[in-house]
């Protein structure tokens, strides 16, 4: 069930344009086959996953070693375009940055109270409740590495980014895939350092208005009521 599961959704994230690397086939859309191999070794009990992909081209019609690849790095140099002026207008000015880091304590205890309260952590198993309620100590720990992976000083683990994902049954039969709806579950920190990122992201967005005054989607102080009255 895990295989068909994984199998199912690392076939619905493919790039479109991922190809084989077989010079002669070049053939698109990389079918993933699933592979859990049992560990040998009795103190490892864990198995390992593992993803193939095969190729059903006339030519190839077999596991492609090169595991596809995105030809997404052939397209034109896109200097031109900077030379044409295209993004002399809606653009955050050059110097700004959202690598700065979190001054003061006041701003980080608002960042931390933003995390969703009550809500499953992910792989760290770390809810953000306890960053919220912990003692100022480890807050102030908190705080100095997060400073430190704004500023580029700590490079972030990779379990550290992994999401755990969940499927939930959304409609009639629990045998079928399309009927679960994946949720992907981030660790607490991971969700703190976006968080800090987005609201400066948004600053910067309205402060030198990159985007249109008709856009009031995902923008504070900004909702339906207001496009109804413009619209009268």
């Amino acid at each position: 069930m895990l295989v068909g599961i994984e199998t199912f959704f690392q076939k619905n994230a493919y790039h479109p344009y991922a190809t084989c690397g077989h010079s002669e086939c070049g053939k698109t859309g990389p079918i993933p086959l699933s592979r859990v191999t049992k560990s040998s070794i009795p103190e490892q009990s864990s198995p390992t996953h593992s993803i193939e992909h095969f190729c059903e081209g006339e030519i190839c019609f077999r596991i492609d070693p090169t595991h596809f690849r995105s030809t997404r790095h052939l397209t034109k140099n896109e200097t031109f375009l900077d030379k044409a002026g295209i993004f002399d207008f809606l653009t955050i000015a050059i110097g700004e940055t959202i690598r700065e880091p979190v001054n003061t304590f006041r701003s980080f205890s608002q960042f931390t109270q933003r995390n969703p309260s009550h809500k499953a952590p992910g792989v760290s198993a770390i809810p953000a409740d306890l960053f919220k309620q912990a003692p100022a100590q480890l807050q102030g720990s908190i705080l100095v590495l997060v400073n430190e992976i704004l500023a580029g000083d700590y490079d972030c683990d990779q379990d550290l980014l992994m999401a755990k994902v969940i499927l939930i049954h959304k409609d009639k039969d629990i045998a079928i895939l399309d009927h679960y709806r994946p949720i992907a579950l981030l660790n607490t920190i991971y969700q703190l350092i976006n968080i800090i990122i987005t609201s400066r992201l948004r600053r910067l967005s309205e402060k030198y208005a990159v985007m249109e005054g008709s856009q009031y989607g995902f923008r504070a102080h900004r909702g339906l009521q207001m496009v109804v009255q413009r619209a009268h």
